[in-house]
C-alpha cells in the first residue's frame, strides 16, 4: 500500500500518475489507484517479484509538476511457479503471440479480410439428448459457424421456440436453449436450424421428461381409534339413575269444570249417481258371473282336446323310426355324455422375497404425425421379473412385423407401432405383472393425418426485356409457413446477387436480378417436404428495341478546327459504328470515337475539306445521318507601301 497527500484539491486540470521505475504502470485487475480530495493511494492486491522497484506518483497541471517516490522489493517465493509448463518443443505459445504482434502492427491485416469467405453454416458443437424428472430444467447448447452470420431457430416437438418464462433463449458464440419447469408433455424431439444465404443446416436430438415417484400406493391409512365397550357387572343396570325432587307447590291450583260437548252427526249420502248405476247394471243381473265361467271352461277344453291330438300324433309317427340294437343304442347313449374335467388351481407359495410389480417410469400420451414411428416406454421393477402385455383400446395386442415389443434395458419395457396411421389413435394400455401382482399404466396415441399441401395458385409465364432490372415469379399454397425450394431447368437454385426468393405466409416469391438472354428458361417451385408436388413457369426475355433519343445533326466547322458530331441511343450499352460517305471509321488521329452512358460522340479533329460529306452511326439496323461542312478562313492581303523620305 502507498498513499500521499496533494494539493491544491479540486484541480480539474490536474493529472496523476504512478509510475515503476519511471515508466507509466501497466492496468491490472490486482492495482487499486484511489484520487479523491487531494489523497492519492495505490494498492497492490497481489504482488509478484517483478513488481520490486521504484514506485514514483507525480502530479501534473499547468502550473508544474511534482512528484514523491518510495521503493518496494517483493521477495521470492519459490513455490509459485510463473514460467510456462508446456514442453519446450511446442511453439504455440510463441506462434499465438506472434500473431498478436503482426496483427497489433496491421501485417495480418489483409490475411484476415481475406478470411472472410461466404460459407454455409456449419454446427461444429452438436447439442446433446436431455433426461431429466419432471419439474426439472433440461438445457441444451449449440455452436454454429458461417458467414454472413447464420440465423438460429430451436424447435420443440416441430414448434418455434420462443423467449418466455419457461424457454430461455441466449447467445454468447454459443447458442442456448434452457426449458424450466419440464412438463411431461415436452417428452419428443429439439431441432435446432441455423440459415443464411449460403445455404442450411438442421440437427435433432431427444429430449425425454421423467415422471416424478408416485407414493400414493405406499402411503398407510391412519389407523382408526377402537372404541373400548364398557365393562359392567352382573346383574347391575346399564344406565344410572338420578332421583328427582318433586317441587314444592307453593300456590293453590285454580280448577275449572269442563261441560259436556254434545256430539253432533251427519247424515251419509250416497255417492252413487244414476249414471253410475247404468254403468254397471249389468253386474247386478243375475247370470252374469255364470256366463263368464262358461267361456272360461270352454277355451279351456279347446287347449285340453289340442294337446291329446299332439299326442296321438307323436304316437303314430313313431313306427317311421328305425329300430336301434341295444349296442348303438349304448354308443349313443356314451356320445350324448359329457365329461367335465375337474381343475385344481395350483398354490403359489410366495416368499418374503418376492415383491409385486411397481411401475418406475409410466408410458406417456404422444401426439404424432402420420406415417412416423410410435414409442411407449414403461420402467417395471419386480420380484422376480415382471412380463408385460400391452392392450390397445382394451384389447390385447398381438406381436406383428409392425407392432411389437421388446426390452432395450433392464426393467424397460418399449412398445413399437410402425408407419402409424389414424386408424391407429386408441388408448394404450400396459400390464406387467408376476406371481406377487399386478399394476398397470394408461396413455393416449393420437395420430394427425397428413396435410396434403397443393398450390392453390400456379406460377404463370413472366415476360421481360433484356436488360430489365428485374423479373418476378409468383405462386401460393394452401397451408402457411410451408418451405419451399427454386429449380431452374431441375437444377435448384439459391439466394444470392442473381436470385432472390421470399415466403410470406402462404405467398412465395423468386424474382431475378439483370435480365439477359440466358435467364430464359423454366422456373419451378416445389416443396421441400414432397418435392412431387411443384409448379412450373416459363420466363420469355424479349430483345430491348433499339431507338435514337436523340439523332445527329449538321454542323459546319471552321477550317482546321475539331468537329464533334452526337447522337444519344437506347438502350445505353447498345454498341455502333461510325461512317464516312459509306466507309467505316476507327478511333485515330484523326476520328476519336467515345461512349458514355448511351451518348455517342465522334469527334473530327483539324477538319479539311476533304472531311466534308455525310456521316452515319448504324446500330443493330437503325440509323442516324447528318451532313458536315467546312467554312474556309478568311485570307486578307496586306499590302506593303515603300515611303521615300527625302
Amino acid at each position: 500500500h502507498f498513499d500521499c497527500r496533494l494539493t491544491p484539491i479540486g484541480d480539474p486540470a490536474m493529472r496523476v500518475e504512478w509510475l515503476h521505475d519511471g515508466k507509466p504502470l501497466e492496468a491490472a485487475n490486482r492495482l487499486r489507484m484511489i484520487n479523491e480530495f487531494g489523497y492519492c493511494s495505490l494498492d497492490y492486491d497481489i504482488s509478484y517479484p517483478r513488481d520490486s522497484g521504484v514506485i514514483t506518483c507525480r502530479a501534473t497541471n499547468k502550473y508544474g509538476t511534482d512528484h514523491t517516490s518510495a521503493t518496494l522489493i517483493v521477495k521470492d517465493e519459490k513455490s509459485l511457479v510463473e514460467e510456462s509448463q508446456l514442453p519446450e518443443s511446442r511453439k504455440g505459445l510463441q506462434r499465438i503471440e506472434e500473431l498478436e504482434r503482426m496483427a497489433h502492427e496491421g501485417a495480418i491485416t489483409s490475411a484476415v479480410e481475406d478470411q472472410k469467405v461466404k460459407q454455409k453454416p456449419e454446427i461444429v458443437l452438436f447439442p446433446e439428448p436431455s433426461r431429466v424428472v419432471e419439474g426439472e430444467t433440461a438445457r441444451f447448447r449449440c455452436r454454429v459457424t458461417g458467414y454472413p452470420q447464420p440465423k438460429v431457430n430451436w424447435y420443440l416437438n416441430g414448434q418455434l421456440v420462443r423467449k418466455s418464462k419457461r424457454f430461455r433463449l441466449c447467445y454468447d458464440g454459443i447458442y442456448y436453449l434452457d426449458i424450466v419447469d419440464c412438463k411431461t408433455y415436452d417428452t419428443g424431439e429439439v431441432k435446432i436450424s441455423a440459415e443464411n444465404p449460403e445455404g442450411s443446416v438442421e440437427h435433432s436430438v431427444k429430449i425425454e421428461i421423467q415422471q416424478r415417484e408416485d407414493f400414493r400406493s405406499v402411503l398407510r391409512r391412519a389407523p382408526e381409534p377402537r372404541h373400548e365397550a364398557p365393562t359392567t357387572e352382573p346383574g347391575k343396570l346399564l344406565f344410572a339413575v338420578q332421583k328427582v325432587d318433586k317441587p314444592v307447590e307453593a300456590t293453590t291450583k285454580e280448577v275449572v269444570k269442563l261441560k259436556k260437548a254434545e256430539k253432533v252427526s251427519h247424515e251419509k249420502v250416497s255417492e252413487e249417481s244414476e249414471e253410475l248405476r247404468s254403468k254397471f247394471k249389468r253386474r247386478t243381473e243375475e247370470g252374469y258371473y255364470e256366463a263368464i265361467t262358461a267361456v272360461e271352461l270352454k277355451s279351456r277344453k279347446k287347449d285340453e282336446s289340442y294337446e291329446e291330438l299332439l299326442k296321438k300324433t307323436k304316437e303314430e309317427l313313431l313306427h317311421w323310426t328305425k329300430e336301434l340294437t341295444e349296442e348303438e343304442r349304448k354308443a349313443l347313449e356314451a356320445e350324448g355324455k359329457i365329461t367335465i374335467p375337474t381343475i385344481k388351481p395350483e398354490k403359489v407359495q410366495l416368499s418374503p422375497s418376492m415383491e409385486a410389480p411397481k411401475i418406475f417410469e409410466r408410458i406417456q400420451s404422444q401426439t404424432i404425425s402420420e406415417g412416423r414411428d410410435a414409442h411407449f416406454r414403461v420402467r417395471v421393477v419386480g420380484k422376480p421379473d415382471p412380463e408385460c402385455q400391452w392392450f390397445k383400446n382394451g384389447v390385447q395386442i398381438e406381436r406383428s412385423d409392425r407392432i411389437y415389443w421388446f426390452w432395450p434395458e433392464d426393467n424397460v419395457c418399449e412398445l413399437v407401432i410402425r408407419d402409424v396411421t389414424a386408424e391407429d389413435s386408441a388408448s394404450i394400455m400396459v400390464k406387467a405383472m408376476n406371481v406377487a401382482g399386478e399394476t398397470s399404466s394408461h396413455a393416449f396415441l393420437l395420430v394427425q393425418a397428413k396435410q396434403h399441401i397443393v398450390f392453390i395458385q400456379e406460377l404463370q409465364d413472366v415476360t421481360a426485356k433484356e436488360r430489365d432490372s428485374m423479373a418476378t415469379f409468383e405462386c401460393e399454397t394452401s397451408e402457411p409457413f410451408v418451405k419451399v425450394q427454386w429449380y431452374k431447368d431441375g437444377i435448384e437454385i439459391f439466394s444470392g446477387d442473381k436470385y432472390r426468393t421470399h415466403s410470406d405466409r402462404k405467398g412465395h416469391f423468386l424474382s431475378i436480378l439483370m435480365i439477359d438472354k440466358f435467364d430464359e428458361d423454366d422456373y419451378s417451385c416445389a416443396l421441400v417436404e414432397d418435392e412431387s408436388v411443384k409448379t412450373t413457369g416459363k420466363l420469355i426475355v424479349e430483345g430491348a428495341v433499339v431507338e435514337f433519343i436523340r439523332e445527329l445533326e449538321d454542323i459546319e466547322v471552321p477550317e482546321s478546327f475539331s468537329g464533334e458530331l452526337e447522337c444519344e441511343i437506347s438502350p445505353e450499352d447498345v454498341e455502333g459504328k461510325w461512317y464516312h460517305n459509306g466507309n467505316e471509321l476507327i478511333s485515330n488521329n484523326k476520328y476519336v470515337i467515345t461512349s458514355r452512358r448511351g451518348r455517342q460522340i465522334l469527334t473530327v479533329k483539324e477538319v479539311a475539306k476533304e472531311d466534308q460529306g455525310e456521316y452515319s452511326f448504324v446500330a443493330e439496323g437503325k440509323k442516324t445521318s447528318c451532313k458536315l461542312k467546312m467554312k474556309r478562313k478568311s485570307i486578307h492581303k496586306n499590302r506593303s507601301c515603300l515611303i521615300n523620305i527625302s
